[in-house]
């Protein structure tokens, strides 16, 4: 979404003829992958958390069917591959939005909408030599600020989809780790698990905040003497009387 409002320009109309994909695509895998994996009875506990168990994980005795017995390389299919994928399309939907900002962070330093109409240039007409009027500055003032305002709403974008990005990296970070030393040593090393197991439950979390942010920051505009707690009671639970 961020990548194609921002770094393509779409507008909400053409972004509202393929919204269903943003949904479709990700629940039907979801859905795909866990009916294929209870219908073949690969789920249960695996450690810390309930996933695809490798054959040690049955019940004593029990011998696995062909496709149990491909538990890896369907965890691979299932998770790892399809992760790794994501990450090199965020990594490249992060640089875009990165080069997307600065040029709008030097576009708005170019419009400034600040200028004083006193110091535009001076014009030539008809030989004589003239500063530029009010009526000829207030044109282009009106046109900077325009140009600013596109471009600031832009950067809250492009920051906004940038801190999504970053969520999931973080939440991703060490279960790649712990696969890399997994495939390379063997091992899994306690401290990399545990941030796994620390930051993988968190990934909804961050989304929330991520999402709740903008109104909490317009909410902090409107009442600066409320604090961060106020703000995010109000955005959270709703109107109060104090600001009715």
């Amino acid at each position: 979404y961020y990548l194609l409002v921002v770094y393509y320009g779409w507008t909400k109309r053409r972004i509202k003829k393929v919204e269903r994909l943003f949904y479709t695509i990700p629940i039907s895998y979801a859905l795909i992958t866990a009916t294929f994996a209870v219908a073949a009875n690969l789920i249960g506990p695996v450690e810390w958390t309930c996933w695809i168990k490798p054959p040690e994980y049955f019940v004593d005795g029990a011998e696995p069917t062909p496709i149990q017995s491909q538990f890896k390389s369907i965890q691979w299919i299932a998770l790892f591959i399809p992760v790794w994928i994501c990450m090199i399309y965020v990594s490249i939907i992060f640089t875009n939005l990165y080069k997307k900002m600065r040029a709008l962070e030097i576009k708005m330093e170019r419009y400034d909408p600040g200028i004083n109409p006193s110091t535009m240039p001076i014009r030539i007409d008809g030989g004589e030599r003239r500063s530029i009027g009010m009526e000829d500055s207030v044109n282009q003032r009106g046109a900077a600020t325009s140009t600013h305002s596109t471009a600031k709403n832009s950067q809250r974008i492009a920051v906004q989809g940038m801190l999504y990005v970053l969520a999931f990296y973080l939440t991703y970070l060490f279960p790649t780790i712990t696969s890399i030393t997994l495939i390379t040593t063997g091992k899994a090393y306690f401290p990399i698990q545990f941030l796994d197991t620390f930051f993988i439950p968190l990934q909804g979390f961050w989304n929330c905040c991520i999402y709740l942010r903008p109104s909490i920051q317009k909410h902090r505009e409107s009442h600066p003497n409320d604090s961060i707690c106020t703000a995010i009671l109000y955005v959270v639970i709703g109107h109060d009387n104090d600001h009715d």
